[in-house]
């Protein structure tokens, strides 16, 4: 504030101003506290315009606030004076000389005065409407270039010529991400209106819906996801025939949530789900033979598509049945034609592989009668402790089903933990109430050791999902074999070559079957002390 406008570091409290304004006729009471506040802050001079409009705002303010506790007290002055101390001694404005500092050490140090009404937010805080109003006379006469290079100028960038797409993605990309991430749209994101047309050019548009399942065309699923997959694919374009290597299979979990929904047969009940899915493997051109894509993670759920799920529990039955639906599906499929802008023509022929299945379904397919038992040798728990009756021909039909690397981590981690739950036994079947006692308290101390030293929870049941050994535990448990060891009291030396093996057949390289082969028979020939 220049010259002598204002008096030595002059402070108005509320205090000061509660009698003018009680006394003051209702209308007149702002500008009564406006001309008070001018004569106890000492005026000298003309004040200025500023000066003007910041008092007039702060005797509209205190008016403001007088009125309220004023009707609190019931319009009582000595109420006000006794329930309203801390507020009535507060400074509501404060003016110094420009020339000195406020050298009061025990006034309380007052922001200035602000507007009457809600407080201005913060343009990262306010919402879409009010960031749009203000920035509305920017946007009036400025070219979408003009304010790139100024975005570009505050942010200290040197890059003078910027395209106003730099922070778009492309509908496809768009849509990845944010099905991906579980993102709504966001400024960098095309609209809703261009995501919803490419969401419905991928998806299959053909569905069989009932009261318990909903099923797609598999005929269209497999020829939305080639086309998906050509279009993200870099390779010459030229005609050729194309082989689509898939792998598909079912599975049924329990103990899903039961909703208050009534179904037309009272048998049915969405406590239990049965779900078959197919995952794109491999793009393969037959001419040359090459492979123009290849699925990184098979075992992801990234590429996994859904055929069919319906509300049912999971029996023999059910499986057997499913089965011969969609290899009678796959049967009838016709090759695919699919046409780019370029003019260039794909003919698309699938080869779709039932592997994808848990050992359950894997005994009733393979008409194996025991869970104990392997559907490629028919071996029992019982041949399986001698090296000579393990050594049984395989049922070469049943390689169809392949080998499933995840499940492998799974059984090879369970095997061996249950292996450490019984070692104070040494043996394999728990009989008598001593025994199953001894195991119990041996198994409670390995799963508190786990969660203790790896962070793990291990055999655990979890509603609707089987249990908590899953893969990521599998894994986990392999990579840390010293500490592995510690806790389960099987040696080191097997986890690791059980390490060796599942990390081979998981690597998705071309194995040489004969080093593998040594490295097999040297784990199975690992000398341990018998149970």
């Amino acid at each position: 504030m220049a010259g002598n406008e204002a008096g030595h570091g002059a402070i108005v409290r509320n205090r000061d101003l509660i009698d003018v304004w009680i006394e003051a006729p209702r209308g007149n009471r702002k500008q009564v506290v406006y001309e008070k506040i001018l004569s106890l802050i000492d005026i000298t001079d003309e004040p200025s315009k500023y000066l003007k409009s910041n008092i007039m705002k702060c005797s509209q303010l205190f008016g403001l606030k007088m009125a309220n506790k004023w009707q609190k007290v019931g319009q009582s002055r000595n109420r006000l004076l006794q329930n309203q101390v801390y507020w009535l001694d507060k400074i509501i404005y404060r003016i110094n000389n420009d020339s000195e500092e406020n050298t009061s050490s025990d006034e309380e140090q007052e922001p200035p005065c602000r507007s009457v009404g809600r407080p201005r937010v913060p343009f990262e805080e306010a919402s879409k409407k009010t960031k749009r109003r203000r920035v509305a006379e920017l946007t009036t006469d400025r070219s979408a270039n003009e304010l790139q290079f100024a975005v570009n100028v505050v942010s200290g960038s040197n890059h003078s010529e910027v395209s106003p797409q730099i922070f778009s993605f492309s509908t496809a990309e768009a849509l990845a991400l944010m099905v991906d991430l579980d993102i709504s749209a966001q400024n960098c994101l095309p609209s809703y209106k261009e995501l919803q047309k490419t969401k419905n050019a991928i998806l299959p548009s053909q569905f069989i819906i009932t009261e318990i399942s909903a099923e797609v065309d598999l005929q269209e699923l497999l020829q939305k996801t080639a086309e998906s997959i050509l279009e993200i694919t870099n390779f010459e374009e030229r005609d050729c025939r194309i082989k689509v290597i898939c792998k598909w299979g079912f599975d049924g979990s329990s103990g899903h949530s039961q909703y208050k929904q009534k179904f037309s047969d009272l048998e049915n009940t969405d406590e239990f789900l049965f779900f078959v899915a197919m995952t794109p493997l491999r793009l393969i051109d037959m001419e040359t033979n090459k492979v123009l894509w290849k699925n990184e993670s098979p075992s992801s759920t990234l590429y996994c598509r859904p055929i069919k799920f319906l509300f049912k529990k999971e029996n023999a039955d059910l499986v057997r049945n499913t089965e011969k639906e969609i290899i009678t599906k796959i049967e009838n499929l016709i090759p695919i034609e699919i046409k780019t802008k370029e003019g260039h023509s794909y003919i698309i022929e699938v080869d779709m592989m039932l592997t994808m299945l848990d050992g359950s379904v894997g005994n009733v397919l393979s008409e194996t009668n025991s869970t104990m038992k392997c559907i490629i040798c028919g071996a029992t728990p019982k041949d399986m402790n001698t090296l000579a009756g393990i050594n049984r021909p395989p049922n070469v039909d049943n390689y169809r089903f392949g080998l499933s690397t995840l499940h492998c981590w799974i059984r090879f981690f369970e095997c061996l933990l249950h292996i450490g739950y019984r070692l104070p036994i040494k043996s394999w079947q728990v009989r008598g109430p001593e025994n199953k006692a001894i195991v119990e308290a041996n198994k409670k101390r390995i799963q508190a050791e786990f969660r203790a030293k790896l962070s793990l929870i291990v055999d655990k049941p979890k509603p609707g999902y089987g249990s908590s050994n899953d893969g990521n535990t599998a894994r986990i448990f392999f990579h840390n074999p010293q500490t592995s060891s510690d806790i389960t009291g099987v040696d080191r030396e097997l986890i690791e070559k059980f390490a060796i093996i599942l990390g081979v057949l998981a690597s998705g390289c071309a194995i040489d079957m004969e080093k593998f082969c040594v490295i097999a028979g040297r784990s199975k020939k690992f000398v341990y002390p018998p149970l």
